[in-house]
């Protein structure tokens, strides 16, 4: 009974799956939830207008050096500049 409780503490302590980390940190085919946007309100205006908001889920489609990031979601491929993906942060599976 003891360790049962042990376990069910533990578990209730550990944190979500999923890593935390910028829009140019994800890898191909690899799934995630917009978490948030960093920067000035421009850019927070910009992004949300096409549809890049807080709880969305999206797929990186490419992400090479020096390249933009191209991302799906909502039904459509978006291409990010590096410079504003390194702004919008996600949650990976």
């Amino acid at each position: 009974m003891l360790l049962r409780l042990l376990r069910t503490k533990q578990l209730q302590s550990l944190p979500e799956r999923g890593f935390l980390m910028n829009l140019t940190q994800t890898k191909p085919n690899q799934n995630g939830v917009i978490i948030g946007i960093s920067g000035d309100v421009h850019f927070a205006n910009r992004v949300t207008s096409i549809g890049i908001t807080e709880g969305i889920s999206f797929q990186t489609v490419r992400n090479d050096r020096k390249m933009p990031v191209l991302i799906y979601l909502r039904e459509t491929l978006i291409v990010i500049n590096r410079e504003d993906a390194e702004k919008i942060e996600v949650k990976t599976a």
